[in-house]
């Protein structure tokens, strides 16, 4: 068996101009740029683990449209010291801090998830099997401005 893990998130922006405030106010860094054609991201740390935040492509100008999302992923690198992946060493404490902070860094919602994909041998219709995801673990957190509104763990 082997274990897949992913840590996703979205960040709910009402307020452009609070959005571009907390983008110059907090340690984040802009990688790529549109005129090149790559993806407008931007990388921050946030206790000792790197996050990528994709950027809505007008994101960095006053022509930002109220009400978008912005994606947040961990940057899944192996951390020094431990030969794991960031994402298996993700647990709820930390998950619910960074959620925290970009809720807070922009005063709005702000969500984050923990998947853990299970693969395995498992049965397939013609009665054969497969090597495919046969349990699938969530943990998962909502904060409204800093505020704790959900926090749930579920397994598929």
């Amino acid at each position: 068996m082997d274990i897949e893990y992913n840590v996703i998130g979205k960040i709910f922006v009402e307020n452009a101009g609070v959005f571009l405030k907390g983008m110059k106010s907090a340690p984040f860094q802009l990688i790529g740029s549109m005129e090149n054609g790559e993806k407008l991201e931007c990388e921050f740390k946030f206790e000792d683990f790197s996050y990528l935040l994709r950027l809505p492509q007008n994101a960095l100008n006053d022509k930002l449209q109220e009400g978008f999302c912005v994606e947040v992923r961990l940057k899944n690198m192996i951390v020094q010291d431990t030969g794991l992946y960031a994402a298996e060493l993700m647990d709820e404490t930390r998950l619910k801090n960074v959620c925290k902070f970009l809720s807070e860094t922009f005063c709005g919602e702000a969500s984050m998830g923990k998947c853990s994909d299970v693969y395995g041998n498992c049965n397939v219709f013609n009665g054969g099997s497969d090597y495919d995801v046969i349990e699938e673990k969530w943990i998962t957190c909502v904060y409204n401005k800093g505020v704790l509104v959900e926090e749930k763990s579920f397994t598929k």
